[in-house]
Protein backbone atom coordinates (compact mmCIF):
# COMPACT_ATOMS: atom_id res chain seq x y z
CA UNK A 1 0.00 0.00 0.00
CA UNK A 2 1.59 4.04 -0.92
CA UNK A 3 0.78 6.42 1.58
CA UNK A 4 0.40 9.72 -0.10
CA UNK A 5 0.90 12.65 2.48
CA UNK A 6 -1.59 15.74 1.19
CA UNK A 7 1.74 18.04 1.13
CA UNK A 8 3.14 15.78 -1.32
CA UNK A 9 -0.01 15.79 -3.06
CA UNK A 10 -0.39 19.65 -2.96
CA UNK A 11 3.28 20.48 -3.99
CA UNK A 12 3.34 17.65 -7.12
CA UNK A 13 0.01 19.59 -8.44
CA UNK A 14 0.03 22.59 -10.77
CA UNK A 15 -2.25 24.50 -7.69
CA UNK A 16 0.31 26.27 -6.10
CA UNK A 17 2.04 27.36 -9.81
CA UNK A 18 2.54 31.47 -10.13
CA UNK A 19 1.39 32.15 -5.82
CA UNK A 20 3.12 33.67 -3.12
CA UNK A 21 2.38 31.10 -0.27
CA UNK A 22 2.43 31.32 3.27
CA UNK A 23 2.56 28.14 5.58
CA UNK A 24 0.93 27.75 9.24
CA UNK A 25 3.98 24.85 10.23
CA UNK A 26 5.80 23.49 13.03
CA UNK A 27 8.73 21.37 13.26
CA UNK A 28 6.73 18.09 12.65
CA UNK A 29 5.50 19.39 9.08
CA UNK A 30 7.96 16.88 7.28
CA UNK A 31 7.15 15.22 4.38
CA UNK A 32 8.23 11.59 4.24
CA UNK A 33 11.98 11.97 3.45
CA UNK A 34 12.11 14.45 6.68
CA UNK A 35 12.03 17.20 4.28
CA UNK A 36 10.41 20.25 6.20
CA UNK A 37 7.17 22.01 4.14
CA UNK A 38 8.52 25.31 4.30
CA UNK A 39 12.01 24.20 2.78
CA UNK A 40 9.87 22.41 0.03
CA UNK A 41 8.09 25.74 -0.39
CA UNK A 42 10.83 27.81 -0.91
CA UNK A 43 12.40 25.84 -3.33
CA UNK A 44 9.11 24.91 -5.80
CA UNK A 45 9.59 26.07 -9.25
CA UNK A 46 6.79 27.65 -9.82
CA UNK A 47 5.59 29.18 -6.15
CA UNK A 48 7.17 31.51 -4.06
CA UNK A 49 7.21 31.30 0.08
CA UNK A 50 6.21 34.71 1.46
CA UNK A 51 5.49 34.07 5.08
CA UNK A 52 5.89 31.36 7.79
CA UNK A 53 3.00 31.43 10.63
CA UNK A 54 3.71 29.31 13.85
CA UNK A 55 0.98 27.98 16.33
CA UNK A 56 1.43 28.01 20.15
CA UNK A 57 4.96 27.16 20.86
CA UNK A 58 6.38 28.67 17.84
CA UNK A 59 7.15 27.75 14.48
CA UNK A 60 10.54 25.81 15.67
CA UNK A 61 8.54 24.96 19.13
CA UNK A 62 11.24 26.31 21.27
CA UNK A 63 8.30 28.39 23.55
CA UNK A 64 7.17 25.08 25.91
CA UNK A 65 6.28 26.92 28.25
CA UNK A 66 2.24 26.62 28.66
CA UNK A 67 0.45 30.49 27.91
CA UNK A 68 4.04 32.12 26.66
CA UNK A 69 3.21 34.56 23.76
CA UNK A 70 5.78 34.16 20.56
CA UNK A 71 6.76 37.49 19.13
CA UNK A 72 6.66 37.41 15.40
CA UNK A 73 10.40 37.22 13.70
CA UNK A 74 12.41 36.82 10.80
CA UNK A 75 13.77 33.62 9.35
CA UNK A 76 17.37 34.69 8.03
CA UNK A 77 17.63 31.38 6.05
CA UNK A 78 14.22 31.93 3.84
CA UNK A 79 14.34 35.49 4.09
CA UNK A 80 10.83 35.42 4.59
CA UNK A 81 8.66 36.70 8.15
CA UNK A 82 7.70 34.46 10.89
CA UNK A 83 4.62 35.44 12.30
CA UNK A 84 3.68 33.66 15.32
CA UNK A 85 -0.58 33.01 15.90
CA UNK A 86 -0.19 33.01 19.64
CA UNK A 87 1.05 36.31 19.81
CA UNK A 88 -1.31 39.93 20.57
CA UNK A 89 -3.33 37.77 17.83
CA UNK A 90 -4.41 34.70 17.66
CA UNK A 91 -5.27 34.47 13.93
CA UNK A 92 -3.29 36.16 10.70
CA UNK A 93 -4.12 39.41 10.36
CA UNK A 94 -5.32 41.50 7.20
CA UNK A 95 -1.17 42.90 7.27
CA UNK A 96 0.06 39.38 7.39
CA UNK A 97 -1.95 37.96 4.68
CA UNK A 98 -1.78 41.40 2.23
CA UNK A 99 1.02 39.58 0.32
CA UNK A 100 -0.56 36.10 -0.08
CA UNK A 101 -2.45 34.21 -2.91
CA UNK A 102 -2.77 31.33 -0.60
CA UNK A 103 -2.06 29.86 3.02
CA UNK A 104 -1.23 26.01 3.34
CA UNK A 105 -1.57 24.64 6.88
CA UNK A 106 0.62 21.41 7.74
CA UNK A 107 -0.09 20.64 11.48
CA UNK A 108 -0.26 17.25 12.88
CA UNK A 109 -2.53 16.77 15.72
CA UNK A 110 -2.80 13.51 18.01
CA UNK A 111 -6.21 13.58 19.41
CA UNK A 112 -5.97 14.25 22.91
CA UNK A 113 -7.91 17.15 24.84
CA UNK A 114 -4.13 18.46 26.19
CA UNK A 115 -2.23 18.63 22.98
CA UNK A 116 -1.74 22.48 22.22
CA UNK A 117 0.68 22.40 18.94
CA UNK A 118 -2.71 23.36 17.02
Amino acid sequence: MSLFLGSDRLLASDRLDGRRVGVVCNPASVDAGLRHIADRLLTHPSATLSAIFGPQHGFRSDVQDNMIETKHAHDAVRRVPVYSLYSETREPTPEMLRDLDVLVIDLQDVGVRIYTYI
